[in-house]
């Protein structure tokens, strides 16, 4: 391993020479004597052990044991030892090995890179223990003498780099080096993209991609989910260019027009969208939340005064409750019956229901100007109730 007190050693062992006693081959290289000539090297970062083949054409050391060895730098040096090849059997020679010759790297770093003491110091561009991996775009890289690598910074750290040199980006992420963030069909033109890919839609727009158009309130559902699951609208939703098929997806067809809007999780170009409510009988407004009668109703009050009490037209019914029995069940009384203690169902100028106590029963001793509320029912028929207002009275009964 890396010695801190001798920084170029890159983590290789170098072995040469030695001898055998095994059982004497005429066709071995050690027989008769028993002494070794060859080389190894041992890469320990890839556990890969390969014999060093230098030429034998060329001066080079005997076979050899008993000798001393050493490294420094790109070089092994071997002086010394005991041999039959030597004189009197002993050797005093010393000779010098640039380990990082021809066969000490893998692959030769696969023409990508230079070799250094058995390892691959690869060119801009290239990756791997013999240099035949590629970079991602953008990369990043120097090279670690300690751990015998490229360190890379690849795909802006937001993916994986393959091997051909092309980044696989993480969810959110796009783009040759994932780069760009990325959101779903890109928000559909109807959102904002948010780090980790989530889109974050405008109001009445929602889904993963922000594709799915809503009206305003949903157009009002029924106030009891339990009886009626519905809302008091129907809404509906334009696109420009029109949708390819059916709503929310939108999916392309044969019979699709052209141009049309096709709903796309990897893209959806931006497009313009209308929704509108369309609304139930006796409803209206945006969201379908405004009664025909409420809507009447309001109109009659918006420039009209009320007094502070009133009478109403002779042969006109109110809806009446027995005196101080507010449990009790309401009936229809003809205000001619009426009598003072009675509780009358009645409105305040907001439009509120309510009870009011009748404190005082007249006859009026002449016509007088009436005005006539009508209303729509909701299985369509009518009804109407008539007040006049020539004068004003108190009518004292508990809060609206």
């Amino acid at each position: 391993t890396a010695d801190p007190a001798t920084p170029w050693c890159r983590g290789q062992a170098i072995f040469f020479g030695g001898s055998t006693s095994a059982e004497r081959d005429p066709e071995h290289p050690a027989y008769p004597a028993g002494y070794l000539g060859d080389m190894w090297l041992y890469n320990m970062s890839s556990n890969t052990i390969s014999e060093v083949m230098y030429s034998k054409a060329n001066p080079h050391p005997v076979r050899r044991r008993n000798h001393a060895a050493t490294i420094d730098r790109d070089f092994f040096y071997i002086f010394g030892g005991q041999s039959d090849e030597c004189t009197r059997g002993i050797c005093g020679d010393m000779w010098k090995y640039n380990i990082s010759g021809p066969g000490s790297c893998q692959n030769e770093c696969s023409g990508h890179g230079v070799c250094e003491w058995g390892f691959c110091i690869c060119d801009p561009g290239f990756k791997g223990s013999d240099c035949s991996g590629f970079n991602c775009p953008e990369s990043a890289c120097t090279y670690s003498y300690e751990n015998h690598n490229l360190d890379c910074m690849e795909c802006s750290g937001k993916g994986t780099c393959t091997n051909n040199g092309s980044c696989v980006c993480n969810d959110g992420w796009k783009g040759e080096a994932c780069q760009v963030l990325s959101c779903p069909g890109s928000c559909s033109g109807h959102g904002e993209c948010r780090v980790g890919g989530v889109c974050e839609c405008h109001p009445n727009f929602g889904g993963p991609d922000c594709f799915e158009a809503f009206c305003i309130n949903n157009c009002t559902p029924w106030g009891d989910p339990a009886y009626d699951s519905g809302t008091k609208g129907d809404c509906i939703v334009q696109r420009f260019p029109p949708c390819c098929g059916t709503e929310p997806d939108c999916v392309r067809t044969i019979t699709s027009p052209v141009p049309c809007t096709e709903r796309n999780l990897e893209y959806t170009p931006p497009h313009n969208v209308s929704r509108t409510c369309v609304c139930a009988d006796t409803y209206f407004g945006d969201d379908c939340g405004t009664t025909i009668a409420d809507f009447t109703i309001a109109e009659a009050l918006k420039n009209y005064q009320p007094p502070e009490g009133g009478c109403f037209a002779a042969h006109s019914t109110v809806e009446t409750m027995p005196h101080a029995m507010l449990n009790a069940s309401t009936r229809r009384t003809a205000v001619s019956e009426l009598t003072v203690g009675d509780m009358v169902a009645s409105m305040d100028g907001g439009g509120r229901a309510g009870w009011s106590t009748v404190v005082w029963v007249h006859d009026h001793l002449a016509p007088a100007p009436t005005r006539i509320l009508h209303f729509r029912l909701h299985d369509g028929a009518s009804s109407s109730l008539e007040l006049t207002d020539w004068h004003a009275v108190s009518i004292a009964g508990p809060p609206w």
